[in-house]
């Protein structure tokens, strides 16, 4: 799991990340979930409980709905209290993952098939609070009280062009990480 301070602006910003999910298969008794967001603050990433405002993209198999998802929590709550299911079968894929604020006040996460991010599968909106203000980026994996299963992959080739308007070209993941593997 990793987490970084980033000063986002709270209006228009486009992240674009390179995932690619080798293997995907359920555990016995409870679920992985794995996701990709921004939030106001670093709780997610010790416990995934922490109440706050948070928006991104995840995946979960095993127990409950399962399959790709876009997520957003409005002023204070936990990251799954507001959740969209894509239409496209979750599997072993590489995905090209965009997610963008427009606005102030829409969220959307679009995946494609190639990294022009020209060719879409499938897109997915929704409406957030223009208070809200994210400055951290967390990538996260989670099993629950089961075991065995398998949820593995990279995330590679992340930009945020928010970032790069403040003249920082490349993420520094704390730890020495430099392509997350889950």
């Amino acid at each position: 799991n990793s987490d970084v301070y980033l000063p986002v602006a709270n209006d228009d910003w486009t992240l674009r990340a390179k995932l690619d999910i080798t293997g995907r298969s359920t555990p016995s008794g409870d679920n992985h979930q794995f996701f990709i967001a921004l939030s106001d603050n670093s709780g997610v990433s010790g416990t995934y409980t922490t109440a706050g405002d948070y928006v991104g993209f995840g995946d979960r198999v095993g127990t409950g709905t399962n399959g790709y998802r876009i997520f957003a929590s409005n002023d204070g709550g936990n990251w799954w209290d507001n959740i969209q299911q894509f239409s496209r079968s979750a599997t072993t894929e590489t995905l090209y993952v965009e997610m963008k604020r427009v606005g102030g006040t829409t969220f959307s996460v679009e995946l494609f098939d190639d990294s022009a991010y020209s060719n879409s599968l499938e897109v997915q909106t929704m409406t957030i609070d223009s208070a809200l203000e994210f400055n951290h980026l967390t990538i996260f994996l989670y099993q629950g009280n089961g075991t065995g299963g398998d949820y593995s992959g990279t995330v590679d080739d992340l930009t945020l062009n928010a970032l790069v308007e403040q003249g920082i070209h490349q993420v520094v993941y704390p730890q020495g990480y430099s392509a997350p593997s889950y």
